[in-house]
């Protein structure tokens, strides 16, 4: 018995399903991924992407409170993924509040974990983020040693995002995927 819940386990991973690992789902995939942002859980990683953003946040909110502009306190949709292949998940996060979000999209932020477990942001061209949809693919190709990124910016135009040993740029504006 013990050998069949093995092997069915195993055909789960190579399948490139989500298998649950503590309270965080683990996402080994051979195939293309659809990201899916939890806005609840993920406190601990939640609390990392509040430390790194609290800046840009709170100069935000001070900018909207001294115009009298409403404002909502920012949600912080988490999902996590290894895209570099060194078999620790980057935080995918998409943070969606009237001070993050434009008629584009809201803030999207890749950070990776270097070797002093320490965060960082992966950089989109010149900045640490790119204003996005909810609708992100990982893609199963890869250029210098990290997954393609595709982006939706329009009703069914996507943008897909190369690394470029420094940074994801913008590749080409490809069909609907």
């Amino acid at each position: 018995m013990r050998a069949l819940m093995a092997a069915i386990l195993a055909l789960l991973v190579l399948s490139g399903c989500k298998t649950e690992i503590a309270d965080r789902p683990a996402v080994m995939a051979a195939q293309d991924y659809k990201v899916r942002f939890y806005f609840h859980g993920f406190e601990n990683e939640r609390d990392i992407v509040r430390e790194k953003n609290y800046d840009v946040l709170l100069a935000q909110y001070a900018d909207y409170a001294q115009r009298g502009t409403a404002h909502r306190a920012p949600s912080i949709g988490i999902d996590m993924m290894d895209i570099n292949g060194d078999r620790r998940p980057e935080i995918m996060t998409y943070i969606d509040s009237n001070m993050a979000c434009s008629v584009r999209g809201c803030r999207f932020v890749l950070y990776f974990q270097d070797d002093a477990e320490e965060w960082w942001p992966l950089y989109f061209q010149n900045a640490p983020m790119v204003l996005a949809s909810q609708d992100i693919i990982i893609m199963s190709t890869s250029t210098n040693g990290f997954r393609d990124i595709a982006i939706r910016h329009g009703e069914f135009d996507y943008t897909r995002w190369v690394w470029d040993l420094d940074a994801y740029v913008p590749l080409v504006q490809d069909a609907p995927l």
